[in-house]
């Protein structure tokens, strides 16, 4: 159909007077009848303005329904065009394939998880072990550094022994004898007192640092008596260096040990990541088993099938990681159109806007949309300048269906409840619009202000009211007017 611009009434008038007058005003026209035919009464209703298109209906949201299992199509009973709602079956699939696959997926799953825990249980025992062993290390090289350095305190002493001359062997022998007969000497005293009761501290107190004082040159004899049994020499102070030698290189080797087996906690990420990538493949598997029967995932039409039942899904079909598509739908809550407008009647357009659609085939039924795109076109249609819009229109009944071809009618602008006039009443004088109003059997002129207007009628915004008479203007009293 040519696009052009229509303009048309919706007239809802709020009593049977309004059906009345428009018919009067029609017939008036048609007759010719003097008063009839001149004057008009100023109405209420509604007055809009639309753009005829012819278009095709498109979905916006299309899912394509895919599989990942091959095999023989069992089921498919849908077909192009059917409405289907939301889980409703669309194709059942074989499934000896995918269960396989799902099958040897978590066989593979359960021996990566085996291979992981037996890392795990080598490298923590491997790490218990050498943590023992690097304790072992650190203790035995503590101890030859003490031994090392009681042995160089003992040639210290025996040295001073020599310089200093203290005592020999059967002096130092006698002083331990004596020291001990007087540490047993003072305790027996000691005894005696606690034996009796509570003994005063000024009495006690005496014989405790006594017996402490001589405790401790007993002591020190015992050191110089061993010094001069056992006498150390510098062989012995060789040997616990050679020990702190060896026990350094053996803690050495522990720390070493140590570092290797953190670095083979490497493998444990690694055998972590073998462990992920087969449940990633399990779940792949079972997505392709559970897909072995295939629903609408969408409430919606079906627009396409890409197979029939008793066809078969080759793995070369497959070889799309997201699968193969075997049927199409949308989602009808929302369509659009593109239609081609002419550039003088888009200007009454933008994007955005909020307009009502009235399809042939459904004329009881009014459509809300939006224009979400207006793109004017290089080529002209028959040397008129044309603009394509895209109009998103809300379908929740899913009336309109893809690919429907219709015509259409676009309202892009509406009044209601508003007062309105026939366009050939108002006349156009020094830049201002007026009409004549019947005062008396005489016409008396008026300014007003108008809103929109269509073919026939025009908004009146203010300046007239309801019920008043408009005189249409003859010829001669238009060209008075516009002087």
């Amino acid at each position: 159909m040519k696009n052009r611009l229509v303009i048309f009434v919706i007239l809802i008038v709020l009593s049977a007077g309004g059906f009345f007058v428009f018919r009067n005003i029609m017939s008036g026209k048609k007759s010719g009848s003097g008063s009839q035919a001149g004057i008009v009464e100023v109405k209420r209703g509604n007055i809009s303005i639309s753009v005829n298109l012819s278009a095709v209906i498109k979905p916006i949201n299309v899912v394509e329904i895919k599989s990942g299992s091959r095999g023989k199509i069992l089921r498919m009973p849908v077909e192009k065009g059917d409405f289907l709602e939301e889980g409703a079956l669309v194709a059942e699939i074989e499934n000896t394939f995918a269960k396989h696959a799902q099958e040897q997926a978590l066989a593979d799953l359960d021996a990566a998880k085996t291979e992981l825990g037996k890392i795990k249980t080598e490298i923590e025992t491997e790490k218990n072990r050498n943590q023992r062993l690097l304790k072992t290390a650190e203790d035995n090289l503590g101890r030859a550094k003490l031994e090392l350095k009681k042995a160089i305190e003992k040639e210290k002493m025996k040295e001073a022994l020599k310089k200093d001359n203290i005592a020999t062997e059967s002096e130092l022998i006698k002083q331990e004898v004596d020291l001990r007969f007087a540490i047993n000497e003072i305790q027996e005293k000691i005894n005696k007192l606690n034996k009796k009761g509570p003994v005063p501290n000024k009495e006690l107190g005496p014989l405790k640092a006594r017996l402490e004082s001589v405790t401790s040159e007993y002591n020190l004899v015992l050191e110089y008596l061993e010094l001069t049994k056992k006498p150390i020499v510098e062989e012995k102070i060789d040997a616990e260096k050679f020990g702190i030698k060896q026990a350094e290189v053996e803690l050495a080797k522990a720390k070493e040990k140590i570092k290797k087996q953190e670095s083979r906690e490497k493998s444990v990420i690694a055998a972590e990541s073998e462990v992920s990538k087969k449940q990633e493949a399990l779940k792949i598997a079972e997505d392709n088993l559970k897909g072995t029967v295939i629903t609408a995932p969408v409430s919606g039409a079906v627009l396409r099938k890409n197979i029939e039942e008793g066809g078969v899904l080759l793995p070369e079909m497959l070889a799309d990681t997201a699968g193969y598509t075997i049927a199409s739908m949308a989602n009808l809550e929302n369509v659009y159109i593109n239609a081609n407008v002419a550039e003088k009647n888009a200007g009454g357009i933008k994007t955005g806007q909020s307009v009502k659609i009235i399809a042939d085939i459904f004329p009881e039924n009014v459509f809300t949309g939006r224009i979400t795109k207006i793109m004017p076109k290089k080529v002209a249609i028959k040397k008129i300048k044309i603009s394509e819009i895209t109009v998103e229109i809300k379908n929740s009944k899913a009336l309109l269906l893809p690919e429907m071809k219709m015509d259409l009618q676009m309202i892009i602008k509406e009044r209601k409840n508003v007062l309105f006039v026939p366009n050939d009443v108002i006349i156009n004088a020094d830049n201002k619009k007026k009409v004549f109003v019947a005062r008396e059997g005489k016409p008396v002129e008026r300014e007003i202000k108008t809103g929109i207007s269509n073919r026939d009628f025009t908004e009146i915004i203010s300046g007239l009211e309801e019920g008043e008479i408009i005189s249409r203007p003859g010829k001669a009293a238009k060209k008075e007017m516009s002087r």
